[in-house]
C-alpha cells in the first residue's frame, strides 16, 4: 500500500515577513523508501495574513502570503529544491476578488486537493521514481507584513517505485525554458492523421491568474482555461507554447518560440485568458507584474505598460508575414480595464483617457474569437473555468466543423447559459475568404 506522510505542525506566534524574498522551511518528513512517487495531496490550512498600510499604500511590490510542499534532494552534500507545489496563496490588498483568499484580521480556511490529473504542468514534483524528502515552507511578504497559523493539516499519499502509476505520454520540451514557459509535443502512436493542406499547426496559449498589481483583479480561473484549452489542442496533435502566470519577460519567450516554428502554410492559433484592452493605440495582453526577486535578479526598478505587456497587433502581424493558411486568435478576456479596476498604476501612471476597448484588426486569412462585446465584462465562471472556455470547449475539437461556425455555436451557448447573468455577448471579427476546419 502507499505511504501516507502526515505534516500537522503549524508554526506559532505572528510571523513577521522580511525583505530578502525567501520561502521559510518548518516541518519535513522522509519517507520510508528512496524512490517514490506523490499520488495525492490534500488537507487544509487555517491562517491569517496582514499587511501594514492595505488600503493606502502605493508599493506595487507586495506579494501573496504562500504555503508550499516541496521535495528535497541532496547533492554535494547539501540540501537543495528539485520541485514543489503551492498549497494555499492569500493575495495582498483590497483587489483580491475572493474575499476568502486576501489579506484580512480574520483567520480564514483554505481547502487544496492536488492530484497529477489537476495539476498537469508540475511534471517534475508528481514524476515517478523520484527521490528525497518533503517539507513545508512558507512565504510572509515583506517586512510590513504579518503571517499567523491557527491550524494545518497535510496528507502527502506516496507511492513506491512498485507501486508507481504509469508514466504519462513522453513530452518533448523546449530547450531551457523556464518553470511558467514550455513549448510541447505530443507524440503519441494513435497521433491524428497529418492535416490535409500539409501545413502543421502551432499554439500559443496563455492564461495569467494571479495579477499581483493592486487595482488590477487577480483572476479565478484564468489558468484553468488555459490548461484545458492546451490539452485539448494536444489531443487534436497541435504543437502548444504554453505558459501561465507569466511576467513580460516569459511572453516575450515564448512569443518567440512560436513565430520562430511557423512556416508558409501552416495554420497558428491563439489563445489568451487574462486581462486585455487598448492603450495609448496599441492593442496589449497585460503580462503578470515583475515580483521584488524578479526585480532585483533582473536589476530593474520599475517597467512601463509598454514593456510589461504583450502587443497584440504586433503579434498577429508577425504572423501574417510568416504566410500562414490561416490564423485563429480567441481572446477570454474583459476587452478593456474598466477605471474602478485602477485605483492605482502598476509600472506608470495609467492615462484612462488613452484606454480603449480591446479591438485588434483582423488581417485576411484572421478570425478573431472575443469573449465579450466591446465595453463588456467577461465572466470569470461559476465552477472550474470562464463561462467562454466552458462552451468553447464543447465545439473547438470538432474537426468536421469550420472555426466561423464552432465560434459562433460557442457564443450562442454563452448567451443561452443560466449562469450568465451579466448579459455577456460573445463577438468575432472575420477576415476569412472561405471556411476553414482545424485539425483536418
Amino acid at each position: 500500500m502507499g505511504e501516507v506522510l502526515i505534516f500537522n505542525e503549524a508554526p506559532s506566534g505572528t510571523i513577521v515577513g522580511d525583505d530578502f524574498g525567501e520561502d521559510t522551511g518548518f516541518q519535513i518528513k522522509t519517507p520510508k523508501t528512496s524512490k517514490f512517487q506523490v499520488a495525492r495531496v490534500k488537507g487544509q490550512v487555517t491562517w491569517k495574513y496582514k499587511v501594514s498600510g492595505d488600503d493606502e499604500d502605493d508599493s506595487d511590490d507586495d506579494e501573496d502570503a504562500e504555503f508550499k510542499l516541496k521535495r528535497l534532494v541532496k547533492k554535494n552534500g547539501k540540501q537543495s529544491v528539485s520541485a514543489e507545489l503551492t498549497l494555499a496563496e492569500i493575495a495582498h490588498g483590497p483587489s483580491c476578488r475572493a474575499p476568502s483568499s486576501r489579506s484580512s484580521d480574520e483567520f480564514t480556511t483554505l481547502r487544496f486537493h492536488f492530484k497529477p490529473d489537476n495539476n498537469p504542468d508540475n511534471k517534475k514534483f508528481w514524476e515517478t521514481c523520484g527521490e528525497g524528502i518533503l517539507a513545508l515552507y512558507y512565504y510572509a511578504g515583506d517586512s510590513r507584513s504579518e503571517l499567523t497559523f491557527q491550524d494545518l493539516h497535510v496528507e502527502a499519499t506516496l507511492r513506491d517505485e512498485s507501486m508507481k502509476l504509469p508514466p504519462p505520454l513522453p513530452v518533448v520540451e523546449a530547450k531551457q525554458a523556464p518553470a511558467a514557459v514550455e513549448a510541447t509535443v505530443r507524440p503519441s502512436s494513435t497521433a491524428p492523421p497529418k492535416s490535409t493542406h500539409g501545413g502543421k499547426t502551432y499554439a500559443l496559449v496563455i492564461g495569467i491568474s494571479k495579477y499581483i498589481t493592486r487595482g488590477i483583479s487577480p483572476l479565478d480561473n484564468a489558468t484553468n482555461d488555459s490548461r484545458l484549452i492546451k490539452q485539448l489542442l494536444e489531443s487534436r496533435g497541435v504543437i502548444v507554447f504554453y505558459g501561465e502566470d507569466c511576467n513580460s519577460f516569459e511572453i516575450y519567450e515564448l512569443r518567440d518560440k512560436f513565430l520562430a516554428a511557423l512556416k508558409p502554410g501552416d495554420d497558428a492559433f491563439i489563445f489568451f485568458a487574462g486581462h486585455g484592452c487598448e492603450y495609448k493605440g496599441v492593442q496589449r495582453l497585460l503580462a503578470r507584474a515583475l515580483t521584488k526577486g524578479e526585480k532585483m535578479r533582473r536589476e530593474i526598478s520599475s517597467q512601463t505598460i509598454a514593456e510589461s505587456s504583450l502587443d497584440l497587433q504586433q503579434l498577429i502581424d508577425s504572423m501574417e508575414a510568416k504566410k500562414t493558411r490561416v490564423n485563429v486568435i480567441l481572446l477570454d478576456c474583459c476587452r478593456e480595464l474598466l477605471p474602478h479596476e485602477l485605483a492605482r498604476a502598476d509600472v506608470e501612471q495609467l492615462d484612462q483617457a488613452s484606454m480603449r476597448a480591446l479591438n485588434p484588426r483582423a488581417p485576411e486569412g484572421t478570425i478573431i474569437g472575443f469573449a465579450c462585446d466591446e465595453h463588456m465584462l467577461a465572466s470569470d465562471g461559476f465552477g472550474s473555468n470562464g463561462l467562454y472556455t466552458s462552451h468553447l470547449k464543447d465545439h473547438l475539437g470538432n474537426s468536421l466543423r469550420d472555426i466561423e461556425t464552432t465560434l459562433r455555436l460557442t457564443g450562442k451557448g454563452v448567451e443561452k447559459d443560466p449562469h450568465n447573468t451579466i448579459g455577456q455577448k460573445p463577438r468575432i471579427k472575420s477576415n476569412l475568404t472561405k471556411e476553414f476546419v482545424l485539425f483536418n
